[in-house]
Parts: C-alpha cells; structure tokens; sequence
C-alpha cells in the first residue's frame, strides 16, 4: 500500500482537513484515493492511531477507542485494492508519540508523513486551552508544563529517523502561506498523492473545534480542582458545545505581552533548528491584545447564571460531578468569585 499519513499536529486545522475527507469519501476513491472506514471516529482515524500503540504503556486511561479486529490491517490492504494510496488522518499519531512503532506496524508498505507546525506561542495557547478543558490543568497559563515541552524540531526529526527525510512533509501552519489559504488545499498539493478536483467536494458540515475561552474555561479550569481525571476527559465534549452561548466562550484567550514574548523567547533554537534542517520559518509573534479574558470579573456573575441554566436544561455531567461536591452550587461559585 501507499500511505500517507496526516499527524496534525493539534490546533492546525485538522479538523476541517477530516471532516473534508470523510465527507467526500466517494470523490476521493474516484480519483484513487481510499479514505477508510477503519478506526474512524469524528471523521478521524484515532482508532488506528491508538491500535498501533495499544500494548504500550501510553495507552492510559480516557482512550475512548475500542480495540479493533485483530485483522484490521489485512483489512484495510482488501479495502486498498484498486486505489493508487490511502490516507490516515490523526492527531493521536502524534500525541501518542511514538513513530517508530508506526513505521513497525505498516513494514513493507511505502509511507509517507506529512505534518503542519504552529508558531510557538499560538500553539502553546491552544495547547492550554485544551488541556484545561479536557483534563484536570488548574494552573494560569505562565505556569503551564508545556510552555516548555512545546518543540517542534524534535517532533519532525522523530518522524525522519523512522521514515526517513524525502517521506516526511512537514509545513508551516499559517493561513497566509497554505496553499489556496486553506488545510484542504495545501494538504492535497503538497501530499504525495493522485491529483484531486477540489471544485468537486461537497462543503462538509464541520464540527468546528472551537477553543473553549473566556469564564467557560475558567469555571472548568476552577471545577479541575475537584473532578477526577476521567470525569474532566468525559464533559470536555460537554464544554465545547456551550461555546454557542456567548462569543467570549470561544476563541483565543487573552495573554500578557511579557507572557506571549517569553514563551516565544524559549523556542528561539527550537526555530532556527527548524529552518536551517527543514527550511521552516515562522512569521513574526502573533500576539494582540485581543482576546477573552480568562477570567473576566466583570461578568462572572451573568455568565455563571447562563452556564447553569444551560447544564440543568441539557442535564450535563459536569453539573451532576460538582453537586456531588457541592450541594449548593452558590457556594462552589464563592470559590472563584
């Protein structure tokens, strides 16, 4: 088989490349390209990604992906039979983070990688926003871990040493320099892949994965302090769906300058690595003093009324795990107010 193999990273529009796929399943088979069935969940092929790495010690709990028929890969070479390449699309073959055990599962196949990076900051930005909404992170983001383990260079040269440099396709995650300004697009240009008529996909319904900000995120980043880790993982869907309920619940939170410059001022290697190995550059810091303050005092009384009234008519979780705690959810607000 030829495959190739999106890896994210997460935060880079991968969502939108998915759900494009998945979406258009059919064109893509027309034009020799099978985007399979296997594995697939959200339009995303995490099943496969956590298959691969299941006997591993970082299969940790929260993997929501059941196990796949032990035949599975024989399967998708049945299902491959007749296309020129498969694609595989999944952030978990990143974050499980092991791509010599991919290049060990898919031996005897030719496969190639391809990866988009973000600039330092707006990916470490993104990468709080989600780890407070989907696990237990109570910290501001100047005291978050992966403001230091956010390196891309170490990232890419993973993937070259267990496919070598010619099968991996790493790109800058920037819309002013993505072909057509657009994941789609770049990914089918750049991706060795049979060409693909574009003007034929049908517009997929994109479940847009919209950052959690504002004083949503910091309610969940207050309830961390008493949920366990599997109730965080479980209402993280839960807190991606109020975003509707005020545009200061989704976007990018608000940073400091002094805050945007340091975590910038620490991967200075880490880009000139990049671009003297890879030919990759960033642009300049993409910092602005727009965003939604996390917290935001002057609403957190309105907003925590409009968050409870929302849980109590859709009967959400995280309401039921916080009055296991708190009987009186007037006295779980005097925490944070």
């Amino acid at each position: 088989m030829n495959i190739v193999i999106h890896i994210g990273i997460n935060k880079t529009g991968t969502s939108s490349l998915q759900f494009a796929c998945s979406e258009n399943h059919e064109t893509l088979s027309a034009s020799g390209i099978l985007y399979p069935k296997i594995g697939q969940g959200y339009s995303a092929h995490h099943g496969v990604a956590f298959e691969i790495h299941r006997d591993e010690k970082k299969n940790r709990p929260g993997d929501r992906w059941g196990a796949l028929d032990p035949g599975w890969l024989d399967c998708l070479e049945e299902m491959a039979k007749g296309h020129d390449a498969v694609v595989l699309s999944s952030e978990a073959f990143h974050s499980l983070g092991n791509p010599a055990r991919v290049a060990e599962v898919f031996a005897g196949h030719q496969v190639s990688v391809v990866m988009y990076l973000r600039e330092h900051f707006g990916y470490v930005r993104s990468w709080y926003q989600q780890a407070v909404q989907g696990n237990v992170v109570t910290c501001a983001l100047s005291d978050f871990q992966g403001v230091r383990k956010a390196s891309l260079c170490s990232v890419v040269d993973e993937w070259v040493a267990a496919f070598g440099e010619k099968s991996v396709y790493p790109r800058v995650f920037d819309r002013s320099d993505l072909v057509g300004g657009d994941i789609v697009s770049d990914f089918f240009s750049v991706a060795p892949l049979p060409p693909v008529d574009l003007s034929t996909f049908a517009k997929a319904e994109v479940r847009k994965n919209l950052s959690v900000s504002g004083n949503l995120l910091f309610f969940k980043r207050v309830a961390n302090h008493i949920l366990t880790r599997q109730e965080a993982i479980d209402v993280a869907d839960e807190l991606g769906a109020m975003t509707v309920l005020d545009k200061s619940f989704q976007g990018a939170i608000a940073v400091d300058e002094s805050v945007a410059e340091k975590i910038r001022g620490l991967y200075q290697e880490d880009r000139r690595l990049l671009e003297d190995k890879y030919g990759l550059k960033f642009s300049a810091l993409k910092w602005s003093p727009d965003g939604n303050q996390c917290p935001n005092p002057d609403r957190l009384d309105c907003d925590w009324e409009l968050v409870v009234a929302e849980m109590e008519r859709t009967d959400k979780k995280l309401l039921g795990y916080i009055k296991q705690r708190f009987p009186d959810l007037d006295l779980f607000f005097k925490c944070f107010s």
